[in-house]
């Protein structure tokens, strides 16, 4: 899931769970079916909301994630996973990230250079 995606799901679930707050207090107040029905629905709108929100559709099959964008660079890099290992490399703002070793077995790596320069380090994570 893309990060405008993850946000506009947060939101979406503040403003569900607001919602679910404001029907609970008309409930209390005064029942009908109407409040409860939609109750009901804002309750299982929520929980998909937060479903969604947490289980990252194409994210989570991904092993390896590149970017680079805004004259970013990402050279020279050597990156091995295995299991359940993640690696995202991410430069933008004519940062770069080279000449870099990353070996990971469960673990995840995020390595992000905006404007800077990330370079000959080795990451390993078993």
């Amino acid at each position: 899931m893309s990060d405008v995606s993850a946000k506009w799901m947060a939101g979406l679930s503040v403003l569900l769970s607001v919602a679910v707050g404001v029907v609970t207090n008309l409930l209390t107040d005064m029942w009908s079916w109407t409040l409860g029905i939609g109750f009901a629905v804002l309750v299982c709108g929520l929980v998909a909301v937060t479903v969604k929100g947490t289980t990252s559709g194409s994210e989570a099959d991904e092993t390896f994630r590149i970017e680079a964008a805004s004259g970013g660079r990402v050279v020279e890099n050597r990156s091995t996973a295995g299991g359940q290992g993640r690696l995202r490399l991410r430069a933008t703002r004519r940062g770069t990230i080279m000449r870099n070793i990353t070996r990971l077995g469960h673990g995840s790596a995020v390595l992000k250079a905006r404007g800077g320069e990330i370079s000959d380090n080795e990451t390993t994570t078993q």
